[in-house]
């Protein structure tokens, strides 16, 4: 987490607070209890959940484009605008 400033078309001066972002792109969370994990907008192309316990999960705005997500458990995920492993944009879950 972190501040930026920049300069707005006027010259007047913003700042924003940024927050991280988890980039698990290829990661290997095989069997993962990941049970209310806020995952938003975390990046995880390719990565391998399967078996992982994903109930509960704060999914929205993640990309699981490529991911193995075989045998997870999913329940009462939000999936509010995310990148399902087909390509696919998914939006269950919005809160």
């Amino acid at each position: 987490m972190g501040w930026r400033r920049w300069s707005g078309p006027n010259g007047q001066h913003s700042l924003a607070l940024i927050w991280p972002v988890a980039i698990l792109t290829g990661a290997n969370l095989t069997g993962a209890d990941l049970t209310g994990a806020n995952l938003g907008g975390a990046n995880l192309t390719n990565a391998d959940l399967e078996r992982a316990n994903l109930t509960g999960a704060e999914l929205g705005g993640a990309n699981l484009e490529g991911a193995n997500l075989a045998f997870s458990l999913m329940d009462g995920a939000a999936l509010c605008n995310t990148t399902m492993p087909d390509g696919h944009v998914e939006y269950s879950g919005c809160r």
